[in-house]
């Protein structure tokens, strides 16, 4: 999954990770992938959303009514939410639906909506008053406008020592995400594949 994701969407979960930390939270839910959307502000998601007339400050107001402010001094990895880890789910699923080959903050916005029963969820259909089909044809014409705005860098070559150790932290991380790891290796895994990624290609924009 990991090595799909696009440029704008790695930097989306980075700024995920800031803002449960901010809130004082242990643990990165759906509220926060959200904040990390309208945080980073890059990518078709935060597009989408302001050309829907959601601006980031509505958005942000629309979650942090709904949330309460921890007490967690956590300065390490976070786990992810049952939640979340349904939305990353469903955000591959809508980028297989789509016919995309990759995984950007866009399909990431519509895996929040499908997930359903989550903070961000409830602050986008309830309070900003967006569905799923609304919001997935803006996308659409968000990228047939711009096919390669959130495409992801070049891969490295298959059969190579870079394409492998990729591939390899790239699991490792889905495995973390996913339970079947120990969270602490999973998310070392994942910190390591967006870490190789940005080093090994730049961004095609």
């Amino acid at each position: 999954m990991f090595d799909r994701f696009s440029g704008h969407a790695r930097e989306t979960m980075s700024h995920a990770r800031q803002e449960a930390l901010r809130l004082g939270h242990d643990s990165i839910g759906t509220e926060h992938l959200l904040l990390g959307i309208v945080r980073w502000g890059g990518g078709n998601a935060a597009r989408a959303l302001k050309e829907l007339g959601r601006e980031p400050w509505t958005v942000r107001d629309a979650v942090e009514r709904l949330v309460t402010r921890g007490t967690s001094t956590n300065m390490g990895q976070l786990p992810f939410t049952p939640g979340a880890k349904r939305t990353l789910e469903l955000s591959l699923e809508e980028a297989q639906t789509l016919r995309h080959d990759y995984i950007g903050t866009e399909h990431v916005l519509l895996g929040l909506l499908r997930e359903g029963e989550g903070i961000a969820a409830t602050a986008l259909v309830r309070d900003l008053g967006l569905d799923v089909d609304r919001v997935r044809a803006k996308i659409l014409e968000l990228v047939a406008a711009d096919p390669d705005a959130d495409r992801p860098p070049l891969p490295a070559s298959p059969g190579t020592h870079a394409y492998r150790s990729l591939r390899h932290l790239g699991w490792l991380g889905l495995l973390g995400l996913l339970g079947f790891v120990d969270v602490r290796l999973g998310y070392l895994g994942f910190l390591g594949f967006l870490g190789f990624l940005g080093a090994t290609a730049p961004d095609r924009k």
